[in-house]
């Protein structure tokens, strides 16, 4: 009878429609507005998250060529003049080694 449940509950799941995840639905790749970072050498991954996270900033590819990460600043498009004003402000703080905005 357990075999029988187990084959039962091993065909109900090859039944589904390709690879799931179990995580929370993620906005477009493309998405948004974004700036490229490089986190300072020093900084260690707590460093990193609570810095992400405090910034409400989330990363969409990386780590690049020379360490850069694209980080998505805002799910929408900013005006350029804001996009700048944030970007300083993130280059203030320790745990950033380089930033700057994309195109």
């Amino acid at each position: 009878m357990q075999a029988g449940f187990i084959a039962g509950v091993m065909l109900n799941e090859t039944k589904t429609s390709g690879y799931q995840t179990a995580s929370a639905p993620t906005t477009a790749p493309d998405a948004g507005t974004f700036a490229l970072i490089r986190f300072a050498p020093q900084a260690s991954a707590d460093d990193v998250t609570k810095f992400l996270e405090t910034n409400k900033l989330s990363i969409a590819s990386g780590p690049a060529a020379g360490g850069l990460y694209k980080v998505r600043v805002a799910v929408t498009g900013i005006p350029k003049a804001e996009l700048a004003r944030i970007v300083k402000k993130l280059q203030e703080d320790k745990v950033v080694g380089f930033i700057a905005t994309t195109e």
